[in-house]
């Protein structure tokens, strides 16, 4: 199997004394997985990553002005701009504003199916794999050490019904205790919930809100967990082939994760 995907995001997060982090990122992941034998696969995950100062800063605040919400000061700063400030509580500062693109961290994994599903129990898959640090760290193209995870993803039809539900936690750790001077969580943990609505037999519909754990020990909204609503759907190209198309917002907490984001992704089946 092969997965191509394309994942852009327009970050604004802003605490004027502390930090600001303003750009667009790009992110371009090829993954290609073998079937070793039935309900087992390895496979492996190349990423690229681009950071720029985008185009999208102004219609992002004309749209917020649209339906009255706040811009979180947007309009103070000048636009399509790419910097990371961070100021540290002991007087360090750290400012970045380098664009470009280069290979990101690789991932290494393999997945069993532990369940089919029936009519009690959901399908369910267990992964587990290693992230190399493959990326520039000087670059913020990578962490610098390796990163260990597993996950667990379940889904569940509803009776007979079309709608299905979706349920994957991950949790990781890596021995990498500092970042732009932050003290970070060495233990990382996601949940995500999702429905999934079976328009026809080629085409879904799917509302999925991601939550992750703080990336920071204490280090202001940073140390808070994040919340993300992605709806897309998904259609099938052919008999092998499947299209996925999502958009992503933000929620309760505005400065710690992306402000708006979209997600293209191609999967084909050998």
């Amino acid at each position: 199997m092969l997965y191509n995907s394309l994942t852009w995001g327009n970050i604004w997060n802003l605490n004027e004394e502390h930090y600001k982090i303003d750009g667009e990122w790009l992110l371009l992941t090829t993954k290609a997985s073998y079937v070793l034998c039935d309900g087992v696969e390895i496979g492996a995950s190349i990423p690229a990553i681009a950071r720029t100062g985008g185009f999208a800063d102004s219609l992002i605040e004309d749209f917020h002005d649209l339906f009255d919400l706040s811009n979180a000061d947007r309009e103070k700063y000048p636009n399509n701009e790419m910097t990371i400030e961070v100021n540290t509580p002991d007087g360090k500062k750290t400012s970045y504003q380098e664009k470009g693109w280069g290979l990101g961290d690789i991932s290494l994994f393999s997945s069993w199916i532990l369940t089919r599903g029936g009519r009690i129990l959901p399908c369910t898959v267990i992964e587990a794999g290693i992230t190399l640090p493959t990326g520039d760290e000087d670059k913020l193209l990578g962490i610098g050490d390796p990163v260990w995870g597993m996950a667990v993803l379940m889904t569940k039809r509803i009776g007979s019904s079309r709608w299905l539900v979706n349920l994957a936690a991950s949790g990781s750790y890596c021995s990498r205790k500092r970042m732009l001077g932050i003290e970070i969580n060495q233990e990382q943990y996601t949940l995500l919930s999702g429905l999934e609505y079976e328009w026809s037999p080629r085409l879904s519909i799917i509302l999925q809100e991601l939550m992750s754990s703080p990336f920071a020990k204490d280090f202001y909204e940073l140390s808070e967990s994040t919340n993300d609503l992605n709806l897309g759907m998904k259609f099938r190209v052919g008999k092998l082939g499947t299209m996925e198309i999502s958009v992503q917002e933000d929620l309760l907490n505005f400065n710690n994760s992306a402000d708006f984001g979209l997600h293209i992704g191609y999967r084909q089946i050998f």
